[in-house]
């Protein structure tokens, strides 16, 4: 089921987290998935100016977050893709940071390359991969987690990146800052998963 902005807004009439099992949010920047356009930055963006059409600007507002939140702690499962990852470790109480938030692209820098990752496949989304595989990594995020401060959540790590021989084929600077961190994570509570 595709949903819109106004589907996510109106969730809390509709009780969304009756309908969908897993929502999946694509990579885009987390002001413009929650207000639909990025934060205020001098000089960046395109100044409010819209060119979609109408249901697909907005956003979905604190209450789509809330309706998102509602989604997950009702025992759904939050897939978000990239920049998405932002929302979840923002508004989402995520147990995880985006490990290069921050750091220039002089100290690190990873175009559209293939990177080795150790996978665990008794996790849910590492079920059926290899221990180790290959990845396309393309403007990703590489995640830390953090302690979330909550006994009822359970961290797990589903694929990391390796100590050493990281790169398979591309261009890596600064690999030395991803060893160990993660390409994927997920959050878990006794009826939630939250990836």
């Amino acid at each position: 089921m595709t949903l819109h902005n106004k589907d996510i807004k109106d969730a809390k009439a509709t009780g969304l987290q009756s309908t969908i099992d897993v929502l999946i949010l694509a990579s885009e920047d987390a002001d413009i998935i929650v207000n639909g356009q990025r934060a205020s930055v001098a000089g960046r963006g395109r100044g409010g100016q819209g060119i979609m059409p109408a249901e697909f600007e907005g956003g979905i507002g604190r209450d789509g977050v809330d309706a998102i939140r509602a989604v997950v702690a009702g025992g759904g499962t939050l897939v978000t893709v990239g920049e998405a990852c932002a929302l979840a470790f923002r508004d989402l109480d995520a147990p995880a940071a985006d490990a290069m938030r921050g750091v220039e692209r002089t100290k690190f820098f990873l175009p559209n390359s293939i990177v080795r990752i150790a996978v665990n496949p008794d996790t849910p989304l590492g079920f059926g991969m290899p221990a180790n595989a290959a990845a396309m990594f393309s403007n990703g995020i590489i995640m830390d987690t953090v302690e979330p401060g909550r006994p009822d959540i359970e961290r797990r790590v589903v694929a990391r990146y390796p100590d050493d021989n990281l790169l398979l084929s591309g261009w890596l600077i600064g690999g030395e800052r991803m060893a160990r961190n993660r390409s994927t994570a997920a959050r878990a509570t006794a009826r939630t998963s939250f990836c």
